[in-house]
């Protein structure tokens, strides 16, 4: 979109709308206050994040504003953005696309980091497939994702399992960085039938039966491919879909409904790679009315779910624990026996397994996208980052405890230096800077070795005088006289 420059009566000239215009009111006079009105006895409930009456939190104080979120952003604003550092602050907006798992982190850094530098960093969701698309492409610069590439998208490196090539949209490379940790939760709606269900058999599942809920084979097809019949023992196979009864007798005789993110997702692929393990051949029974989201919309499976008691679903930890009030996360069986009920405790320690896995970000590695994308990671995986993503309520993700060998991957491939890997092939460039140093040096050395051995034998090829800029040295014990300097024989 355009915005239309409008008429200042006052200064007789056209001003667009911009941050700056509106923010010294030269967008005259279409620039306006807007308000939050706040009932005067809640105040008293609960302190403000920081005091009304001041336009800026005071920092490096020990009360609670320390953690608030206007101090996180006053201390980035605060610190040497005026030098317009590569490593603070992007100097143009970027793109993120891709999983909608990923999206409610990269959304809640976006929404500070754009405040304190004052870029326009847009995030979208659409599905992990989408952002690896987008990204070989060039329409995205950061692809979000809950899944490795595919071997169609992209290919790992041979010397650095980080780094992958583009199989479509030319000659692109990406630098894979792990951003958090989340746990693929199966949910039912919060007291519904299912719910009951699934508490009556001890409150958990395990994986083998939700291979057969989801799975598309029949029984017969499960059992050759290895599936343990005795998970479903309440099953009397005569039905042509999965019923609550067949995991126990109490449970209504109803079928279950499934539902779950669409193919393009990330986090479907994961499902299927840990659940349904029967080869190509198998996949989630979409003949028997499988509802996914829409446009990877998770938030619309949660109201999927939230109404409809026979229904269960999976997506990832944060929009679980986000309607906790709506939902129920069942128990999942790990590769230890125990049923274990997914928490940012039970993700972080491991316990829960096998549905615990890393998410990331996938940025370009050409250094005109790194000076860009690299200061929005260092500052999502650095301290404000890191405090944003482990205390709002609008995410549910552990953060990674190998944050700095994160960014080095982006350093190392900015920076031009690659002192991490070992492999024969540098897919970094030497910086310019560096060669010209170097040759500067050499063309001296011979200068200097040149004018020595022709003093050697008498020249005064390197006389120049009343110009002594570099003094008196030896050669081999022998005072040589300055190179620039008046001519005195050995």
């Amino acid at each position: 979109l355009y915005g239309v420059p409008i008429m200042n009566q006052a200064q007789n000239r056209y001003v667009s709308p911009l941050a700056r215009t509106i923010e010294d009111q030269t967008y005259a006079p279409l620039c306006r206050p807007i308000y939050m009105n706040i009932l005067e006895e809640s105040l008293n409930e609960q302190d403000p994040l920081y005091p009304l009456d001041s336009p800026k939190p005071v920092l490096n104080s020990s009360n609670k504003q320390q953690d608030s979120f206007p101090v996180m952003l006053a201390r980035m604003i605060e610190s040497d953005s005026s030098s317009n550092d590569s490593y603070f602050c992007s100097t143009r907006g970027f793109r993120i696309a891709g999983s909608s798992t990923v999206f409610p982190i990269a959304r809640l850094w976006a929404g500070i980091y754009n405040i304190a530098c004052g870029v326009v960093v847009e995030v979208e969701g659409g599905g992990s497939s989408l952002g690896a698309q987008q990204l070989c492409e060039g329409v995205a610069e950061v692809a979000q994702m809950s899944r490795q590439f595919k071997e169609s998208e992209a290919l790992q490196d041979a010397n650095y399992d980080y780094l992958y090539h583009c199989q479509q949209g030319g000659d692109v490379s990406i630098i894979q960085i792990e951003v958090a940790i989340d746990g693929l939760s199966v949910v039912t709606k919060k007291g519904g039938a299912a719910d009951k269900c699934i508490a009556s058999i001890g409150g958990g599942l395990t994986v083998n039966q939700l291979r057969y809920i989801y799975s598309s084979f029949t029984i017969p097809q499960l059992v050759a491919s290895g599936w343990n019949a005795s998970s479903i023992a309440a099953s009397d196979s005569s039905s042509t879909s999965p019923l609550w009864s067949d995991l126990d007798p109490s449970c209504p005789r109803v079928a279950i409904k499934i539902a779950g993110p669409d193919e393009t997702s990330g986090t479907f692929e994961f499902f299927q790679s840990i659940v349904l393990v029967g080869g190509d051949d198998e996949g989630v029974d979409t003949q028997r009315g499988y509802y996914s989201s829409e446009d990877g919309d998770d938030e619309d499976l949660v109201n999927y779910i939230a109404q409809d008691e026979y229904a269960i679903a999976f997506f990832g930890y944060s929009y679980y624990r986000n309607n906790g009030d709506r939902l129920s996360a069942a128990a999942i069986q790990n590769n230890a026996g125990h049923f274990v009920q997914p928490s940012l405790e039970t993700i972080r320690d491991g316990s829960y397994n096998p549905f615990a896995r890393r998410i990331y970000m996938n940025v370009l590695d050409n250094p005109q996208s790194l000076e860009q994308t690299r200061p929005f990671l260092t500052f999502g995986l650095g301290e404000e980052g890191t405090k944003l993503l482990l205390t709002s309520s609008t995410t549910g993700y552990v953060d990674i405890p190998n944050k700095v060998d994160m960014l080095d991957r982006l350093s190392i491939y900015l920076d031009g230096s690659n002192d991490n890997n070992n492999g024969d092939s540098n897919p970094t460039k030497f910086p310019l800077g560096a060669l010209v140093t170097i040759v500067f040096f050499v063309l001296l050395g011979l200068v200097v070795v040149g004018c020595v051995v022709m003093r050697r034998y008498g020249h005064r090829f390197c006389d120049q005088d009343d110009m002594g800029l570099m003094g008196r040295i030896s050669f081999h014990g022998r005072e040589v006289p300055p190179l620039f300097g008046t001519y005195e024989p050995y």
